[in-house]
């Protein structure tokens, strides 16, 4: 087992492999930790906030996150920076060995694999059935254009892209990050699909009912 000494950026939002990260880059911690991780791999470590802030005093991660590849760093003004980053590899957090400046966590790599992969060519067909379905009905319920997302990926990276595009609670999605096999996480997401669907809908049939009597104006016919 390889265990890798990694600076860790907590964030509000789960990052999947595979998924973009923009990050803005403003307090001084921080600078230090992405000035040295540019001299070195260019490499570091999101974890979902469990405990505490974003910003201000450190805060305490969930041990299962992804590690971030920075692939361009935009400067702004007063030092601030702009960075667009990838997910890469999930990794679970042995312990916090720094907390300051910056946390820095005794990390081991994790393995996903697909599990079974004929049940989870099954479940991926039903993912991607209630998952159009569900951008649809989100699209509606938002009154936007629906969001387009490939699904004709592996079974691996679909399971990410629906974990990462569903409008849902962030420990919901760090559920789904834990889950060490594709076939799980689909299984999982056609429950979650549904459910989330079922919600949207609730809000349409609610917000039609607040409408009642009223003469909202009419968008265009699409």
């Amino acid at each position: 087992m390889q265990i890798i000494d990694m600076p860790l950026f907590p964030l509000n939002t789960v990052l999947f492999p595979h998924m973009a990260l923009p990050v803005r880059i403003f307090e001084e911690r921080y600078k230090l930790m992405i000035k040295r991780v540019l001299e070195g791999d260019g490499v570091f470590g999101v974890a979902l906030i469990k405990s505490g802030k974003e910003v201000g005093e450190p805060a305490e991660p969930f041990t299962v996150g992804t590690t971030a590849r920075i692939l361009k760093v935009e400067p702004l003004e007063q030092g601030n920076v702009s960075l667009s980053c990838v997910g890469v590899r999930p990794f679970r957090i042995m312990e916090v060995i720094q907390w300051r400046p910056y946390l820095v966590g005794r990390t081991t790599y994790l393995e996903h694999t697909v599990g079974d992969a004929d049940v989870a060519l099954v479940l991926a067909e039903k993912v991607r059935g209630k998952f159009r379905r569900y951008l649809d009905v989100l699209a509606q319920t938002l009154r936007r254009e629906p969001l387009r997302v490939d699904l004709n990926v592996d079974l691996q990276a679909l399971s990410y892209a629906v974990g990462a595009a569903l409008q849902m609670d962030n420990t919901q999605k760090q559920r789904l990050l834990e889950t060490t096999t594709a076939e799980e996480r689909l299984r999982l997401e056609v429950d979650m699909l549904r459910e989330e669907t079922k919600v949207l809908r609730i809000f349409q049939v609610m917000e039609e009912r607040d409408l009642g009597g009223r003469h909202p104006k009419r968008g265009p016919d699409v």
